[in-house]
């Protein structure tokens, strides 16, 4: 798991550096150059603002770009990765790291010769170690949410017998 944390913040650290994603080779030879201007323009600004640190915008403009590229494209594929890269380093409700994982996991799916394929399956197991860690400490939430419910439960019938015990002090010194 350590070394998909450290490919993930090298990926992150290149997108934000203000890499340009497109000018990278692709395997094969040739680039992830736009094939269409509107959908090429988009994708080119959501990398430009994910580069400037605008998770947000960008993560507006990447789903506006996968509406302008054709499907199985090379640009659909850097669309839905760099959309899960924004949504995984997105602040606050922008952030998603479910709709990250769905991204990821539609390019490594629909796209077997992704240039990118080695970090996107990187990305997506930090990602499940992420969610798996999640889910386990909920259900240790959970665990501890009932063992103090007990413990109040425990600690109620102890005040009552307490109250009782004093009750029965004070009647038999009475006597």
């Amino acid at each position: 798991m350590g070394s998909y944390r450290l490919i993930v913040v090298g990926l992150v650290s290149v997108v934000l550096a203000g890499c340009d994603l497109a000018s990278l080779p692709l395997k094969g030879g040739g680039s992830a150059a736009p094939a269409t201007a509107s959908g090429g323009d988009t994708l080119a600004q959501a990398r430009a603002q994910l580069a400037a640190g605008d998770a947000s915008d960008s993560i507006h403009l990447y789903e506006v770009a996968l509406e302008d590229v054709a499907a199985g494209s090379p640009q659909r594929s850097e669309a839905l990765y760099g959309l899960a890269l924004a949504r995984v380093s997105a602040k606050g409700k922008a952030r998603n790291l479910d709709k990250a994982r769905q991204s990821l996991q539609t390019v490594l799916k629909e796209d077997p010769a992704y240039a990118r394929r080695v970090e996107a399956s990187a990305l997506l197991g930090v990602l499940d170690d992420v969610q798996r860690e999640r889910s386990q400490s909920a259900a240790a939430k959970r665990a501890l949410g009932e063992k103090d419910a007990e413990l109040a439960a425990a600690k109620t019938e102890l005040a009552s017998k307490e109250r009782a015990l004093v009750n029965l002090r004070k009647a038999l010194l009475t006597r």
